[in-house]
């Protein structure tokens, strides 16, 4: 896989709200490229993949995992990826494109040596941030937004399975994760339409939501 990256007002808003602060790795930090292995978010009763499916008009692919000490420390997701899909049940209707990006993306963990649990206590916080298209074939200017939603999730569940802190080919990290816990945020809807908009304000959870080092 090849490795490549708002309208003000509502947006502004919505980050003000999620709380996104700058974050700096520390000097053990190593950082390796990532692939979404697995990745079902449901909000509002709604139940679709976040699968890393590239899409017509896909995204660069920019999904990399920042680690730290051998027993106890930091886990940082970064960059984003790109899913699409069709909503209904079975699915019909327009091609959505979305392109997920991750914003914040820190989780405590301990363990070892080659497993780790992930903490599940605020401010483990990974605030995703989606912006929808509805997309045909052969068309990528991306000039049909019909939704950016944002969402912070604090981890529920979590295991890294693999040696730290020089993550390897072949390790996984597997999350859990909800908006409706303490040191979540529901979520964030601007510039939507029908039928994102009434997702404003609804719970999220994301589950399964893996990864592996190619």
């Amino acid at each position: 896989m090849t490795r490549h990256a708002v309208r003000t007002g509502t947006i502004v808003l919505a980050l003000t709200l999620l709380g996104i602060v700058g974050w700096s790795p520390p000097a053990s930090a190593a950082t390796v490229d990532l692939d979404v292995s697995a990745a079902t978010i449901t909000i509002a009763g709604n139940t679709f993949s976040l699968n890393d499916t590239g899409g017509p008009c896909p995204k660069a692919d920019t999904l990399q995992l920042v680690t730290d000490s051998p027993s106890a420390g930091q886990l940082t997701l970064t960059g984003g990826w790109t899913s699409v899909l069709r909503l209904g049940t079975p699915p019909s209707g327009p091609w959505y494109q979305i392109d997920v990006s991750v914003l914040t993306g820190t989780m405590s963990y301990s363990g070892g040596p080659s497993s780790y649990a992930v903490a599940t206590v605020a401010p483990n916080h990974l605030i995703l941030r989606m912006d929808i298209y509805e997309v045909g074939e052969g068309d990528c200017a991306k000039d049909d937004r019909k939704c950016v939603l944002h969402g912070r999730f604090v981890s529920t569940t979590g295991t890294y399975t693999g040696a730290l802190p020089a993550a390897a080919s072949g390790d996984t990290l597997s999350l859990s994760a909800a908006t409706n816990v303490a040191g979540g945020l529901n979520m964030v809807v601007s510039t939507c339409n029908a039928p994102w908009v009434s997702w404003a304000g609804q719970s999220a959870t994301l589950n399964p939501f893996s990864f592996v080092v190619p």
